[in-house]
């Protein structure tokens, strides 16, 4: 194998790695449920291992009572590309593509030295496709859901980076510079302040939309519930008409 090939095998990896890593738990969980049947697919459900032959073999029988001989290339060719890990690895390879196209659009220069890292060292790539998803993901998320709150987020991260930077400068700075350096920095702490209390804000108003709108779906149940306790002589009386209609119905002879 070349260098080349070498390299873009290891970052395709790199890339199924570093999108699994800093996956939503929903989404992995989701594949989760269904990773024993796709680590596994030449062991029985029992646990107890089979070879190729007896696999392909079990397969055959059950296409022989069927009635149809097993097309073993094509089955072959399904469990390897087509099916559902197939499919799991395409979506983790778009997710990583949307992740490197938003974050060349928004933080170009994060996006460059990602880009210079791809070949040049494939295992920091990875490490660093993950931390940057777990710093920018939530901002990802939010500008598909709500515009406004993905701003807030945007605003709050640029003013820790700025408060981190003062920080910085006020350990190696002299008497005179440290106090008006302190200075900037309350006034960076009092911003982030602000936006922290929008931030909570924005959740607390999700949070009571979602309240509201269960508050609803109790409103409508306890409704349906009222309604069939009302209606139960008239139920009953429909179903024993059913079953007595049934009884019938029945031929004996």
């Amino acid at each position: 194998m070349s260098n080349t090939l070498r390299k873009n095998s290891f970052c395709l990896l790199a890339i199924i790695i570093a999108s699994v890593l800093s996956m939503p738990a929903n989404v992995f969980a989701a594949d989760q449920d269904r990773a024993p049947d796709e680590q596994r697919p030449r062991q029985q459900r029992g646990g107890q291992s089979r070879g190729p032959e007896s696999f392909d073999g079990e397969r055959g029988r059950r296409g022989q009572g069927r009635g149809k001989e097993p097309e073993r290339g094509n089955m072959d060719d399904d469990r390897r590309g087509k099916g559902r890990g197939g499919q799991w690895k395409e979506r983790v390879q778009k997710r990583h593509e949307e992740f490197v196209a938003w974050l060349g659009k928004n933080y170009p220069n994060e996006a460059k030295k990602l880009e210079d890292m791809k070949d040049k060292d494939p295992g920091q790539y990875i490490k660093q496709v993950a931390e940057k998803r777990e710093k920018y993901g939530e901002i990802m998320e939010a500008e598909t859901k709500s515009p406004t709150y993905a701003k807030v987020l945007k605003e709050d991260m640029k003013l820790k980076q700025t408060r981190d930077g003062l920080i910085r400068k006020i350990k190696n700075a002299d008497a005179d510079q440290k106090e008006e350096l302190q200075a900037e920095l309350r006034e960076t702490v009092s911003k982030r302040f602000d936006i922290v209390i929008k931030k909570k804000e924005f959740k607390y108003k999700a949070l009571k939309q979602r309240l509201e709108k269960l508050q609803k779906q109790v409103a409508n149940r306890q409704a349906e519930l009222d309604k069939l306790v009302q209606s139960k002589d008239k139920a009953i009386a429909d179903r024993m008409k059913e079953l007595i209609g049934q009884s019938e119905k029945l031929n004996w002879d």
